[in-house]
């Protein structure tokens, strides 16, 4: 596709060129005789350049649209699943569980991506939390072959945490430094995919600031409609 596309330009370019070399040469003085002049002659000429000018317009936005089809070609719907170790810290007590994540999104060409993510915590006992939540990202991505991609995600979370007040942490204050509710952060990430056929693997690593500090290594798969 980006072969295709980059002769189209490149025909483009040359389309233009040539018709502006055309057009941008030096009109003469056209000689009379016997008070007839030849300027006269000249008219169905400049018709002729005009109506080139108007042909060369026409392929030009032709070959445009043609390239903006070629970029579409890579947008679409994806859906997957996806495993997860979910490492979370507070106040310098350390846990990790496995879990799983839902994964949905939209690719608006190969480069731009918008994803939403479902996802669980784990049973995190050693700061005594557990907790479901959401996410909402975008992707920014770069194909290093045909089959390969690198990324980097930003976005925002949601986690509903559930504390145990037995087994939470407290801060300096003697106070528990986690608490039942909504927690809201930001996100960052960064992976590779690998796309076999009309699927999808992603290995990414996820640093999110939340209440408490969660750092997640996935393995995801996609299918993409």
């Amino acid at each position: 596709k980006e072969v295709k596309m980059k002769r189209i330009i490149a025909v483009t370019i040359a389309t233009l060129l040539s018709s502006r070399k055309k057009n941008r040469q030096p009109s003469k003085n056209l000689p009379t005789e016997g008070g007839f002049s030849y300027k006269t002659l000249a008219q169905p000429c400049r018709q002729v350049n005009t109506t080139n000018r108007f042909i060369n317009l026409g392929l030009s936005m032709f070959m445009s649209i043609s390239c903006s089809v070629a970029f579409a070609d890579d947008n679409g719907l994806y859906a997957g699943i996806g495993l997860a170790n979910v490492k979370a810290s507070e106040q310098n007590i350390e846990s990790s569980k496995t879990a799983f994540r839902f994964i949905g999104g939209y690719s608006l060409n190969k480069y731009i991506a918008a994803e939403v993510a479902l996802f669980n915590v784990g049973e995190q006992k050693k700061i005594g939390m557990k907790g479901n939540g959401y996410s909402l990202s975008v992707l920014a991505q770069y194909p290093v072959s045909d089959q390969f991609k690198v990324f980097v995600e930003l976005g925002g979370m949601i986690v509903d945490l559930e504390v145990d007040e037995g087994r939470t942490t407290v801060n300096a204050k003697g106070e528990d430094s986690l608490s039942d509710g909504r927690d809201p952060g930001s996100l960052l990430a960064f992976g590779v995919t690998y796309d076999l056929n009309a699927w999808t693997f992603a290995l990414k690593s996820t640093s999110a600031d939340t209440d408490a500090d969660l750092n997640i290594i996935s393995l995801n798969a996609y299918y993409n409609f």
